[in-house]
C-alpha cells in the first residue's frame, strides 16, 4: 500500500502498553479507523483498534503467552479484546476479513491476509485509513480527500452495505454529525429511505446507544432534521419534537452564555424533545430504554416545566431546595431554549430575565434542613411521629423562608406538635 503521508506526535501511538501488545503481532498489523482518523483531524483519540493478517486464536494465543489479559469478544467474527498490562486499556484487534454472508445485522466471514479487501469491507470512506507503528498513514481506497471536505460516504453501493447491516443507516447520521460539512449525499439518503424497514432489526439498546451519540453532537438539531425527513426520526421515537428548542440549547451550552460547569448533558437535551408526562416518560423509558437515573431525571424535570413562575412565586432558595439545583437548572435552560425557538423577534430584556436567573441560581446555595430524626428522638418523639413531625417541622422552616434555627424548631415541635 502505498503511504499518504506520517501521523504527528501522539500518546496513544508512543504509549509503550500499546506498543507492547501490537509488537506482539510481528508487524503483521496495522493501526485502523478511529484512532487513525481522529489522529489525522487533531482530535482526542478513545478507542484503539488494529488489524492483523493473524487469526484471532493465534493472537489469543501469543497475547496470552506473554501475560497480556485476553477478551474473545468475538472471535468467532474474528475479534478480540486485549487488556494492556497495567492500565487495562482495551485493544480491539480483529483479524482481516471478507464477509460471506449477512442477514442485515450479522455477517458470516472468512478470514483473508489482504488490506484493500479488509477496507472494501468497511462502512465509510473516513474510516478505512490504516497506519504502522511510526505513523506512517495508508490509504487503500484512495478517500483522503472525503475526510477533510466532510464527506460521509458508504464504500461502495449505500444499498448494499445498509443490506449487509442495517445498523449503519444509525452510524451514517452520527458520523454526519461528527465529520460531516457538506450537503449530505443525495444516493445515501434516498438508500437509507428505501431500507428504513430493516432498522426492525436492530435491538433497541443499539439505537439507543447510537441516538445518544447523535443528539451529544454539536450539530445534532441538524442531523435530527435530516432523520425527520428520512422517516428514521420516526423509528426511533415518534413523540420527538421541537427540534429548533434543541439548536438553541446547544447554542446556550456551546456559546450562548457561560456558567460554571456548564457541560452538554444528554438527559437535558433528551428532555427538550420529549413530552415530559409522567405517561409519555415511562413509555419512553421502554422505548430508548433509558436507565432509571435518566427516567428519575425527567420525571424530576416534569415537576419544573414552568420553572418561571415557580421562580417568580416561590423565590429562588425555596425553588431549588425543593426540586432540586441541577432540575431547576436544567429546567431554566430548556425554557429559554423553547423561548428562544418560538419567538419570532428576540428581545434583549426577555434573555436578561432568563440570564438573571439562570445566574442567581448558579450562585445559590441549597438551604440546609437543621433538624435530625435523632434530634427528635431525644426530645422523646418516637416511631412514626418522628417522620410526621420533621414534615410538620420542615414546612413551619420553608414558611418562615428559612430564618427559623434549630433551637427555635425544637421548641416548635414542643409545644405546637
Amino acid at each position: 500500500m502505498k503511504v499518504i503521508g506520517q501521523l504527528g506526535r501522539n500518546d496513544w501511538l508512543e504509549d509503550e502498553e500499546i506498543r507492547e501488545i501490537f509488537n506482539l503481532l510481528d508487524n503483521q498489523a496495522l493501526f485502523v479507523g478511529g484512532c487513525v482518523r481522529d489522529s489525522l483531524l487533531g482530535k482526542s483519540v478513545k478507542d484503539i483498534d488494529i488489524a492483523t493478517k493473524i487469526t484471532p486464536e493465534e493472537v489469543s494465543n501469543r497475547l496470552r503467552a506473554s501475560g497480556i489479559k485476553v477478551i474473545p469478544a468475538g472471535i468467532s467474527f474474528g475479534m478480540v479484546i486485549a487488556l494492556t498490562r497495567n492500565t487495562n486499556r482495551a485493544i480491539e484487534i480483529t483479524t482481516l476479513r471478507k464477509d460471506i454472508h449477512t442477514d442485515g445485522r450479522h455477517a458470516k466471514v472468512a478470514f483473508g491476509t489482504d488490506w484493500q479487501e479488509d477496507a472494501l469491507r468497511r462502512d465509510f470512506t473516513i474510516n478505512a485509513f490504516y497506519a504502522d507503528k511510526e505513523g506512517f498513514v495508508y490509504d487503500p481506497l484512495d478517500n483522503y480527500e472525503d475526510l477533510f471536505s466532510g464527506r460521509i460516504r458508504f464504500i461502495g453501493d449505500p444499498e448494499k452495505r445498509i443490506k449487509e447491516d442495517a445498523l449503519r443507516i444509525l452510524r451514517f447520521f452520527r458520523f454526519y454529525a461528527y465529520y460531516g460539512s457538506e450537503e449530505i449525499e443525495r444516493k445515501s439518503i434516498q438508500a437509507i429511505k428505501n431500507n428504513l424497514f430493516l432498522l426492525k432489526k436492530l435491538s433497541r439498546e443499539r439505537i439507543k446507544e447510537e441516538f445518544f451519540k447523535i443528539i451529544a453532537a454539536s450539530r445534532a438539531a441538524d442531523v435530527l432534521k435530516i432523520m425527520e425527513q428520512t422517516g428514521v426520526l420516526d423509528f426511533i421515537s415518534e413523540d420527538i419534537h421541537d427540534i429548533s428548542a434543541l439548536s438553541q440549547l446547544i447554542w446556550l451550552e456551546t456559546r450562548g452564555i457561560v456558567l460554571p460547569g456548564l457541560t452538554v448533558d444528554i438527559t437535558r437535551r433528551l428532555a427538550t424533545i420529549l413530552t415530559l408526562t409522567s405517561e409519555n416518560i415511562l413509555y419512553q423509558k421502554k422505548k430508548l430504554r433509558l436507565s432509571n437515573e435518566e427516567e428519575k431525571r425527567l420525571l424530576a424535570l416534569s415537576c419544573c416545566r414552568d420553572i418561571l413562575k415557580l421562580l417568580k412565586t416561590l423565590g429562588i432558595l425555596k425553588t431549588i431546595y425543593l426540586y432540586g439545583k441541577e432540575n431547576v437548572l436544567d429546567s431554566l435552560l430548556i425554557e429559554f431554549s423553547k423561548h428562544r425557538s418560538s419567538s419570532s423577534y428576540l428581545s434583549f430584556s426577555e434573555d436578561r430575565l432568563f440570564i438573571a436567573f439562570l445566574e442567581e441560581v448558579t450562585n445559590s446555595s441549597v438551604p440546609r434542613f437543621p433538624i435530625k430524626g435523632s434530634e427528635l428522638q431525644e426530645l422523646g418523639f418516637k416511631g412514626a411521629s418522628i417522620g410526621k413531625t420533621l414534615k410538620i417541622l420542615e414546612k413551619e422552616w420553608l414558611d418562615h423562608n428559612f430564618s427559623l434555627d434549630k433551637k427555635q424548631l425544637l421548641e416548635y415541635a414542643l409545644k405546637k406538635v
